[in-house]
C-alpha cells in the first residue's frame, strides 16, 4: 500500500515533469533526486514485505518442526505409559495367580465309593407310621 501511494505521488507526477521539461516550483536537479528518493523508498518498503513474508515462512517451518518433535514426543510418552500398563499387569498377573491357585484334590474312587455305601439313603430315614385307627 505505501508502495502504491509513493508512486501515485511522487514518481507519477516527477515522471510526467521529466517529459514535459515543466518542474513546477523545484528544479531538475530537485525533481529527479525527488524520483530517486521514492524509488528507493518503494524498494525498500518491498523488500521488507519480503523480508516479512520470508520470516513467516521460516516461522511456520520452525513450527511444523516443533510441532512433530512435539507429536513424537507425546506418542513415545504413550508407548511407555503403554508399556508400563503393561509391564505392571503381567507382574500383577502371576501374584494373583500364586494366590488363586490351589491344587485339585485328587478322590479315591475306594472313598468316595465307601462314603456312598454307608450312607444312609433319605428314605430309610423317615420312619413309616401308621396313624392310630380310632375305635
Amino acid at each position: 500500500m505505501v508502495g502504491i501511494v509513493i508512486y501515485l505521488t511522487n514518481l507519477r507526477r516527477g515522471g510526467a515533469s521529466a517529459v514535459a521539461h515543466e518542474w513546477g516550483e523545484v528544479d531538475e536537479h530537485t525533481g529527479i533526486n525527488i524520483i530517486a528518493a521514492s524509488q528507493v523508498l518503494i524498494v525498500l518498503t518491498f523488500l521488507g514485505v519480503i523480508g516479512l513474508q520470508i520470516g513467516q515462512y521460516w516461522a511456520e517451518i520452525e513450527d511444523s518442526k516443533l510441532a512433530a518433535k512435539a507429536q513424537e514426543e507425546e506418542e513415545a510418552a504413550i508407548a511407555a505409559t503403554k508399556a508400563a500398563r503393561a509391564d505392571a499387569a503381567k507382574a500383577e498377573e502371576p501374584a494373583a495367580a500364586a494366590t488363586t491357585k490351589t491344587k485339585p484334590v485328587k478322590a479315591d474312587k475306594k472313598t468316595d465309593s465307601k462314603a456312598e455305601s454307608t450312607a444312609i439313603p433319605a428314605k430309610k430315614l423317615v420312619k413309616k407310621t401308621k396313624p392310630k385307627s380310632k375305635k
